[in-house]
Formats: structure tokens, sequence, C-alpha cells
């Protein structure tokens, strides 16, 4: 018995303020959100990928999927995105800065000002502006 065409039933068409409708899943969620469901006895495999690979195209290796609509229970495929981890890091809910801001901490340390005077301008930790300026973050 193949478990897909569930997979592909599955959820409610809801506005959720994207430009289209989300694809709100029905069944089980875990923890973080996301939609979840068992498929060739991988338990607890996330539903929003199988959707992707079914509907789309197969996930690359090393890329991750990205929820455009930042609605982790979503499995419309047209608002998932095969991203690298750092770029889906990036695009997190809990970010605060964009590539534009780090490139902007750049250029003004580099023209003298404090890493400090930075930090507390984004609202960020001292230490990740300083990872920002060293290159270990947010690197364009």
């Amino acid at each position: 018995m193949t478990v897909l065409p569930e997979v592909l039933t599955r959820y409610v068409v809801e506005d959720r303020g994207y430009h289209t409708p989300c694809w709100i899943w029905t069944g089980a969620c875990k923890p973080e959100g996301y939609a979840e469901v068992n498929w060739q006895r991988r338990g607890g495999a996330n539903a929003h990928r199988l959707v992707y690979e079914h509907l789309v195209a197969p996930i690359p290796d090393g890329l991750q999927i990205d929820h455009l609509c930042r609605n982790r229970s979503c499995v419309n495929p047209d608002h998932l995105e095969p991203v690298t981890p750092a770029e889906n890091t990036r695009r997190g809910a809990g970010t605060k800065l964009a590539m534009d801001d780090a490139i902007n901490i750049r250029r003004r340390h580099a023209a003298g000002e404090s890493q400090s005077a930075l930090a507390r301008e984004y609202g960020v930790h001292p230490a990740h502006v300083s990872k920002i300026v060293s290159g270990k973050k947010w690197r364009p």
C-alpha cells in the first residue's frame, strides 16, 4: 500500500497571507510544526519534502526545503524551494538580519564604526557582528 496519495490529499487550502493559498497539512505535525507522515518505513518523514519530490523534482543532495510562505505545516509545492542549509538559516523566522545588513555592517566596520555600536543598532549580539565582520557568517 502506498501512502503518497494520502500525502497529496491530506490538507486544507487556507489563505495565510502569502500571495497564493497554503495547503495546510491536516495530519500529524512534528513539535517544530513540520507536516509529518510515515512513508516507506522511514517513519516521521516530512510531508512537504515528499510532496515536493513527487510533484516537482527530486531534492538535490545537500539541500533543504524552505517554506517561502513561512508556514511549516504548508505542503503547497509552489511555496517550497530547495536551498542550501546556510540560505535556509538566513531566511529563518528568528533571523534579524538580511544579506544587505551584513554587507552594510562590514562596510561600516571597515570605515571605523565599532562592532558593539553596530550590534546595538542592529539588535544583535556583538559576537554575531564579529562573525559577520570576520566572514564566518553571512558570506556573500
